[in-house]
């Protein structure tokens, strides 16, 4: 069972094989650098432990322009979690994180609270002030270091701004490829049938008709957003749905 720590009540007590990174999505790229850490703690008698943020930089760094998001805290933590790592360290990232110099954070996270003995690392993969440090600056410090190049999809690397522009341009097949399953939100019921609010940041596909489930049930549904006072309101025309009940949707195509 996977342990979730954060960082800023202490670090780990015995040497890590880890991987790092935000993970929105935990899509097929992000699933294979957390499978390689657990095969490689298990091979070596290490904990395998994914070091993600709590939330996302740019919430911080410049909000108006923080992407909507694939998953929430709580999924992104569950997802993470069913790869089987021992641990996932949080950390949150704060203005003087974003100060923190690569050789930091390598110094500071990674060897002293981390423990780190391997790191696996996407090869896009960012970290420290203005984001300049690089996954090659990891190759010369007292840990192995896995470069994984990325997933291809049609083509096209899997990641997460990727996902993103399918979902926002409705292109579902292609999201639940990448993401290795359906895109799906959850929504609250409000005290009016068909009308629910979506979840704080997550990215709703464009209006129209789509074939998808329902609380598990395959049908057709019609969605059209509204964004007022800062509440995301969804509206779903389909008979399924009733009066004062959460719904859980999963995006299989857009039909028109």
């Amino acid at each position: 069972m996977t342990e979730i720590i954060r960082l800023s009540e202490g670090g780990m007590h015995t040497k890590t094989a880890l991987t790092m990174g935000f993970f929105d999505g935990v899509h097929a790229g992000h699933r294979k650098l957390i499978s390689d850490v657990c095969f490689y703690a298990e091979r070596h008698n290490l904990k395998s432990c994914v070091l993600t943020f709590s939330n996302h930089p740019m919430d911080i760094l410049c909000p108006e322009k923080s992407p909507g998001l694939l998953t929430s805290f709580e999924e992104r933590m569950k997802l993470i979690s069913s790869i089987g790592p021992d641990f996932i360290a949080l950390i949150e990232f704060t203005r003087q994180y974003a100060d923190m110099s690569p050789e930091d954070f390598i110094d500071k996270i990674l060897i002293g609270q981390m423990k780190a003995s391997f790191v696996a690392i996407g090869g896009n993969n960012r970290f420290g002030k203005n984001a300049s440090g690089t996954p090659e600056m990891l190759l010369c410090r007292p840990f192995s270091t896995s470069i994984i190049s990325h997933e291809k999809y049609n083509e096209m690397t899997v990641s997460s701004t990727s996902i993103r522009k399918a979902v926002a341009e409705g292109r579902m097949p292609d999201a639940a490829s990448m993401l290795s399953r359906p895109y799906s939100i959850r929504l609250s019921a409000s005290e009016v049938k068909g009308i629910f609010h979506s979840e704080q940041k997550k990215i709703i596909p464009p209006d129209g008709t789509y074939e998808g489930l329902i609380n598990g049930e395959k049908h057709i549904f019609a969605i059209n957003s509204n964004n007022t006072g800062g509440s995301r309101i969804i509206g779903i025309s389909c008979e399924s749905i009733k009066e004062h009940k959460d719904a859980d949707i999963s995006f299989l195509r857009k039909i028109k």
